[in-house]
């Protein structure tokens, strides 16, 4: 089988000010060939921070990591995007990069973005909502065992959220996904079990209901406290 696994690791950073900022502390996380995971958490709480370490974006202050099967990059908004090159130059250049056929790509691509004749115009001249769905497409057009999502689908406007929806339900029946977000909705409509991240911990895998109302509850501690 198919795995990611982290085991006993913590993660902390170096702030500009030389102090020690810990985000995880002794944790464990799983995710296993055929699931589709959310990663639920508040602001702040580390969620963008996984995504990188599981795909190998950061490296982990301690602990041991072992991937049986491929990995996406973090796939967020404009994640593998090139500016200065054009939409065609950047899909010609990831190709070429993950040894796949640009031709191909490019086809994928461009039937599903939208973008015309901007296709061969720089990326620093899009829209926001042109490169998340250059961004989207192309990073979904790769074959991985494993796709790392942070908050993507959660942009552009709506016909584009709709066919971005669409594409991620077809990708993650033939796929493993885990899908970060503090949006409950999001998770519930996409994932089936989800981890929760919360006071540099992260619970257990939950069946989604249960999850989630175990995030509620950690919401309504945090607005008591507040």
């Amino acid at each position: 089988m198919k795995y990611i696994e982290i085991k006993d690791f913590s993660k902390e950073f170096n702030t500009m000010l030389g102090e020690r900022k810990l985000v995880f502390e002794g944790c464990n996380f799983r995710l296993e060939e055929g699931e589709s995971v959310g990663l639920l958490g508040l602001n702040g709480t580390g969620k963008t921070t996984l995504c990188n370490m599981i795909t190998g974006a950061e490296s982990i202050t301690k602990g041991k990591i072992t991937k049986n099967g491929t990995t996406s990059w973090p796939i967020g908004i404009y994640s593998s995007i090139v500016p200065t090159l054009t939409g065609k130059q950047n899909i010609y250049f990831l190709s070429d990069l993950l040894g796949a056929d640009k031709e191909e790509v490019y086809e994928i691509v461009v039937e599903n973005c939208d973008l015309g004749e901007d296709i061969n115009s720089r990326v620093v001249t899009y829209s926001s909502g042109m490169r998340a769905k250059l961004a989207f497409f192309l990073s979904l057009s790769f074959k991985f065992d494993f796709f790392i999502f942070d908050e993507l689908i959660s942009v552009g406007d709506s016909v584009f959220r709709k066919k971005a929806t669409e594409y991620f339900k077809n990708l993650k029946d033939n796929s493993s996904i885990m899908l970060c977000s503090h949006n409950i909705n999001t998770i519930k409509d996409n994932c089936s079990k989800c981890f929760i991240i919360n006071d540099k911990k992260i619970s257990d895998k939950y069946d989604i209901e249960d999850g989630i109302k175990f995030y509620d509850e950690i919401i309504e501690r945090k607005q008591r406290e507040n």
